[in-house]
């Protein structure tokens, strides 16, 4: 517990970008203490600190790298290791930017595990597929959300908005706006912002 709040904090700080490196370079060397196998072991939790800071530090390649050494090892992976590897994926420092079939792939297997997505989840592909500009990809992904009996939240519905406002599409935000306040879901600035996005494109 102890060296994974370390590599949790130290992947937090690498949000920072003035101690961004050095943040990294401190998880990296917990971690690799562990992986020596002196009485520890890696668990999902130290992954997916260390993938959500490996993105936090602009470094998405060596967090997909992460995620793949994971499924290699056989650790019991959690939502929180997918949400981070597929956070990954969206990420526009990597080359030819966001990838949604690799994202596509941290979705096919958290579900070939057996593992239940959570809404954030569900957020974080809907926003991938848009960054990609799929956006029948992420309606389809909100689909299946609501398929699966879990509401959409408002960081969904920030998601969706805000590939509505890439293609230009007021009305399309409107209707997101319109849904959430139906839903009860408290509208968000994100979604304005988006509204705002679209009307000047």
């Amino acid at each position: 517990c102890v060296l994974n709040s370390i590599v949790s904090a130290c992947g937090r700080a690498a949000a920072c970008e003035s101690v961004a490196k050095d943040a990294l370079r401190r998880a990296f060397a917990v971690y690799d203490e562990m992986e020596r196998g002196r009485g520890f072991s890696c668990d999902a939790y130290t992954y997916a600190s260390l993938i959500a800071g490996c993105v936090n530090a602009g470094e998405p390649e060596r967090a997909l790298e992460l995620y793949r050494k994971s499924g290699e090892k056989q650790v019991k992976r959690t939502a929180a290791v997918f949400a981070a590897a597929a956070h990954a994926c969206g990420s526009d420092a990597l080359p030819g930017g966001p990838d949604l079939p690799r994202a596509l792939d941290v979705w096919r297997d958290m579900r070939a595990e057996g593992v239940a997505p959570d809404a954030m989840l569900y957020a974080t592909l809907v926003d991938v597929a848009g960054r990609a500009g799929e956006r029948r990809v992420a309606e389809r992904v909100t689909a299946e959300m609501e398929r699966d009996g879990t509401p959409p939240t408002a960081a969904v519905f920030a998601a969706l908005a805000g590939v509505a406002a890439r293609e230009g599409d007021v009305e399309g935000v409107e209707r997101i706006l319109a849904d959430m306040t139906q839903r009860g879901v408290h509208p968000v600035r994100e979604v304005f912002a988006a509204l705002v996005a679209a009307a000047a494109r």
